[in-house]
Formats: structure tokens, C-alpha cells, sequence
């Protein structure tokens, strides 16, 4: 028998970065106790003389004093954050199962052990998991979880109901990556003092009641979520396997108005949602075929009754972001009455891509059961061919300050979805937009909405990324660009061939200094001989003469190297005006004293 001191380790850590770790000091000119971050129970268990490592396990010997069980939740008083993990739990010593009913033994009921603890985070746990009771308390504010063994799910499910009644103030929840029980998600549903909630990827399928309830929460500012795996069915659209259908054309034949389409295989023309066209070029001239493709007939009792009820849904959201098919995307958007969004990312994802192939088993969530042996893939003819975003974006420019909008393809695929001019323009007048990002869609006549855009020495856009594909800007728009958003930082974009550059002047455009730092080139761009090169270089010194950095598409080797050359040509420019304002200033010293 070995006393433990000597030949064990301390996990216990004082965290004195941030200032949610360390009080600012008093006004009486003292500092709040220490606020302990740990990784395991032995640090609270070492507070007891009793503790003994025997064979490579810990255990309490003998009677505890109330004493040294004063002392014990003294110290644990000043725990703020515990991670239950089983990193390193194959390494000696640990606590025994017997150890930690000896420590529930002592416990009062009613009293949790730790008493300040406001940040829980599980991650890479397993057996660890049965010690969660252990840390129930009503001062929780953060909650983190990973991953959870499927042996684990029903234990960490009756903890977080436990939670549930103990009522805590919890603001923040992230669950995932890695799917979790269903019940478990509803449970999280019930904690109405939320504030930012998290959702990596944790359910096989869901439906819209499920929006219905996210939506509810009466303090939820901050949502991220992704569904990129999982089957999600709108009240008015049926989720289809793609294994069940033939493959069908992504363009649908101009056989009727582009103004109509089909938003599900059973229903009938409706007026469509002009803001992105889904899929191809020329989307204007196309729309769905007017019949309807010949599909199994679906269950009546498939589908989920809507509620009775529409209140506003997502009152107080400030931070949006989201991940998933078209359906759920344009449901979210079309349910979030908050007028004071900041921050908005929305990543379609592929309905083309590929069923899983690992087994799923039959889960419930709402009202809408699946069953399926791979994960179902909803296809393009069983949701609708555009993307409505106009009046989620009217409801949000006055706060709006960044928007992303990405799109996941499948590698198989050559064509990327549209973004309607009219969404682009609009997104580009949001008047306190500071970032702006569209990755993996198509910009509809990119070039005219720039070069129409509208000069404002205040606005605060700082990065304007546009995508990489064949959405190309002239040299005239790049112009515009840097007259009418002089404040921007960081800008990337694809353009026109180099083969002609216009001559610069500046007292035409009445340009400032404009402040861009950085700019991404894409493409493969061919310059015919240095000389080209050096007036391509002075044209950007004249639109961007801070430039610090020009990046090329990272894919090319010639276009890294050109851009390269590019940079040290435009920064001998910079030189030479640095050369020029030195000799005026001794010039101007000069005439002085003369």
C-alpha cells in the first residue's frame, strides 16, 4: 500500500486566460478565488488523506472526517469547468467504479459536489460517461458533447433529462460531430434560457416540426446547424431515395413558363420563388416538366400535419448558420422573423451525392418516422429548382454584416447552382455588410451588378469573395470595385483574360486611396511577355495602391509564379512612390530655407 502523493500526477489547472477564467480584481482591490479547470477526479479526491493507490487504482481507506470533507468541497467550490474524457484512462492509476460510489456515498442529496460548475464538456468519453450523475448542477451554463458510443447513448440520454429537472440556466449547447439518440435532441429543446445551440450533424432524419420546435426557443440568438447527412422532409416535399428512382436530367425542357415548377412529385404548379435558380445555365429560360414523373404513390400518413399555429419562429437570432439539402435551407430562411441578423452562412449541399453505404437504424423525430438501410439522398425533382432569399435578406440589411453562401458538389458534377442577379445586388447595398462570400455558386451577370455599383465612402465592406468558377468580372468592374467600396481589405475574384489592359486615370473616376491589402486571383491567366505583365501591375497600383499581397490559385503552378512576379512589380511601384514623396518632402525643406 503507497501513500499516492508522491507518485501521482495533478490534472487539476488554473486557467488565467480569458475573462471568463480569471475575475477582474474587486473593488476593495482583491482578486475573486481561482477558477479551476479539470480533467479528472482525482485532483477532488486528493483532497482526503484516506486515498491510497493500491495496484494502480485509487481507493479511500477508512472514515472520512467531516474535516477533510469540508476541505474536499472547498476545493471543488472553486471548479468552474470538468471535461469527461477517457484520453490516457488506460494509463495508471485510475479510479475504480468502487471509488466513485464511496465519493456518491458521501455526497448529501440535494447539495451538488460541484456547486460553481458552468462549463461541461464531454469529448472522446466512453465508460467515463456513468460519472456524469456525479456532476449535475444547477449553476450550468455550457454544455459540449461529442461523440457518443452507442453503449453510452440511454446513460448520457437519463443524464440530460436529470439535467432537465434540475433546471439549469444553460445558454450554450454543442452536440456532435456524431449522431445522437433522437430523444436526447428533443431533450435539448427543453432548455428554454438558451442562447447559442450547436448541431453538428447528430441526426439521421428530421422534419419540420422539429424546425417548429428549434424555433420556439424564446432566447435563442446564435443557431448552427448541420444536416449534411441527414433526411430531412418539409411539410410540403417527400424525401425520395435516390436508389428508387432512375437517373433524371438535371435541366428540365422549356415546355412551360420558367415561372412555374414542381416543389414536390406529387403536387401541382405553383407560382416559383425568383431569387436562385437551383441548377444550370440558362435557368431562366427552364423550368420543370410540366408532368409529373411517375413515382410510387406516397402514404397519407407519410407526411406530417402542419401545425395549427404559425407564430414567429427565431425572434431574437443574431448568428445563422446552416448546412444542408435545399429544402431545409429554404424552410429555415423562410421561418426566421429576426430582424436583427449579424452573421448568416448557408451551405447547400449536393442532392446528387452519393447514399451512404453504412446501416442506419429506424429513428423518430417529430412526427415523421424512416426507415432505411442507407442513407436516402433527396433528388432534384422532389424539391424545388430555386432558392428564395429576398425577402430573408430585406429582412436582415440593416444589421446584416456577414453573408456566406457556399455550395458542396459532388465530384461527378460539372454544372454549380445560380445566384440570381437581383439576390447579388441586393446583398451588395446591405448597408453595414462587412463580409460578403459566395464559394461554389454560379453568379448571374456578376460583371453588370459590379459595374453598377453605387459609390459610398462609408460603406464598411472589408471582403468581398466571389467564386472561382466561371462567374468572370472585367477589369472595368474591377475599377468600380475599388472606386465605390474603398475600404475593402481583402477581395477575390476570377477575371477577364489579360490580353488588353485600359489606361488608368485617375481624375476620371475621382478615386481615392483605396485600402485593399489583399487580392486573390483566380484562374489560369496567360500574360504574353513582361511587358504586359509590368501594365498589368502599374493598372492594379493605380486601383489598389496598398496592396500588400496577390495570391494566385494555389491548384496552378504558373498562376502562383505569375502572381508572384506580379506583386514584386506592383510593389516596385510602391517603392518608387515611397522614392517620390521622400524627394518632395526634401525639396519642400529645401524652399524653406531658402
Amino acid at each position: 500500500m503507497a501513500s499516492p502523493a508522491a507518485d501521482r500526477p495533478s490534472t487539476a489547472t488554473i486557467d488565467h486566460s480569458g475573462s471568463l477564467n480569471l475575475a477582474p480584481a474587486t473593488m476593495d482591490g482583491f482578486n475573486d478565488p481561482p477558477q479551476l479547470s479539470l480533467e479528472s477526479f482525482v485532483p477532488i479526491l486528493e483532497q482526503l488523506p484516506g486515498l491510497v493507490n493500491i495496484s494502480g487504482a485509487y481507493y479511500l481507506h477508512g472514515r472520512v472526517a467531516q474535516s477533510d470533507w469540508e476541505r474536499l468541497l472547498a476545493y471543488a467550490h472553486d471548479v468552474t469547468k470538468f471535461v469527461v474524457t477517457d484520453v490516457g484512462a488506460g494509463r495508471a492509476p485510475h479510479i475504480p467504479s468502487a471509488t466513485f460510489m464511496r465519493l456518491a456515498q458521501l455526497q448529501k442529496p440535494g447539495f451538488p459536489l460541484l456547486p460553481s460548475l458552468t462549463r461541461l464538456v464531454i469529448v472522446a468519453a466512453d465508460a467515463s460517461i456513468s460519472t456524469l450523475y456525479l456532476l449535475v448542477t444547477s449553476t450550468l451554463k455550457t454544455l459540449e458533447v461529442g461523440e457518443i458510443p452507442d453503449s453510452m447513448k440511454d446513460t448520457f440520454h437519463s443524464f440530460l433529462t436529470m439535467l432537465v429537472d434540475e433546471k439549469p440556466r444553460l445558454e450554450k449547447i454543442i452536440l456532435g460531430p456524431g449522431q445522437f439518440a433522437i430523444q436526447s435532441v428533443q431533450a435539448v429543446l427543453l432548455f428554454t434560457h438558451m442562447r447559442h445551440l450547436e448541431l453538428n450533424d447528430v441526426m439521421v432524419s428530421f422534419d419540420a416540426t422539429f424546425l417548429e420546435q428549434l424555433g420556439s426557443l424564446p432566447k435563442l440568438e446564435s443557431l448552427i446547424l448541420d444536416a449534411r447527412s441527414a433526411v430531412y422532409t418539409s411539410f410540403d416535399r417527400v424525401p425520395i431515395e435516390s436508389h428508387l428512382l432512375d437517373p433524371l436530367p438535371i435541366h428540365a425542357p422549356p415546355s412551360c413558363p420558367s415561372d412555374f415548377l414542381w416543389p414536390h412529385p406529387y403536387g401541382v404548379p405553383v407560382p416559383s420563388l425568383e431569387e436562385a435558380s437551383l441548377f444550370g445555365e440558362g435557368a431562366d429560360s427552364q423550368c420543370a416538366n410540366p408532368t409529373p414523373p411517375s413515382l410510387p404513390e406516397a402514404p397519407k400518413d407519410s407526411l406530417p400535419d402542419p401545425p395549427s399555429t404559425r407564430t414567429p419562429k427565431f425572434r431574437l437570432l443574431t448568428n445563422f448558420r446552416a448546412t444542408g439539402h435545399l429544402a431545409l435551407l429554404q424552410d429555415l430562411v423562410d421561418s426566421i422573423s429576426s430582424t436583427n441578423l449579424e452573421a448568416v452562412s448557408l451551405t447547400l449541399i449536393d442532392p446528387y451525392s452519393p447514399p451512404v453505404t453504412t446501416a442506419v437504424k429506424k429513428q423518430k423525430i417529430g412526427t415523421k418516422k424512416i426507415t432505411s438501410n442507407r442513407s436516402p439522398v433527396v433528388r432534384l425533382n422532389s424539391i424545388p429548382k430555386t432558392f428564395s432569399l429576398g425577402k430573408f435578406i430585406s429582412r436582415s440589411e440593416v444589421y446584416l454584416k456577414s453573408f456566406s453562401i457556399s455550395f458542396i458538389a459532388h465530384p461527378s458534377r460539372s454544372n454549380v447552382p445560380l445566384l440570381k442577379q437581383n439576390t447579388f445586388r441586393h446583398l451588395l447595398s446591405c448597408q453595414a455588410l462587412r463580409h460578403l462570400e459566395v464559394q461554389g455558386w454560379q453568379l448571374e451577370s456578376a460583371n453588370d451588378a459590379l459595374l453598377e455599383l453605387e459609390f459610398s465612402a462609408s460603406s464598411p465592406l472589408e471582403s468581398l469573395h466571389l467564386p472561382s468558377n466561371e462567374s468572370v468580372i472585367s477589369l472595368a468592374a474591377l475599377c468600380r470595385i475599388a472606386y465605390a467600396r474603398p475600404n475593402l481589405r481583402s477581395l477575390q475574384c476570377r477575371i477577364e483574360p489579360l490580353s488588353s489592359i485600359p489606361e488608368f486615370t485617375v481624375p476620371a473616376l475621382g478615386i481615392s486611396s483605396n485600402s485593399l491589402q489583399t487580392l486573390s486571383l483566380i484562374g489560369d491567366y496567360s500574360i504574353p511577355d513582361t511587358r504586359q505583365l509590368l501594365r498589368v501591375a502599374r493598372y492594379l497600383y493605380g486601383l489598389f495602391p496598398e496592396l500588400k499581397e496577390i495570391k494566385g490559385d494555389e491548384s496552378n503552378e504558373d498562376s502562383l509564379q505569375w502572381s508572384d512576379l506580379l506583386y514584386e512589380m506592383v510593389h516596385t511601384c510602391q517603392i518608387t512612390r515611397g522614392y517620390d514623396q521622400l524627394r518632395q518632402s526634401a525639396n519642400r525643406e529645401t524652399m524653406k530655407e531658402v
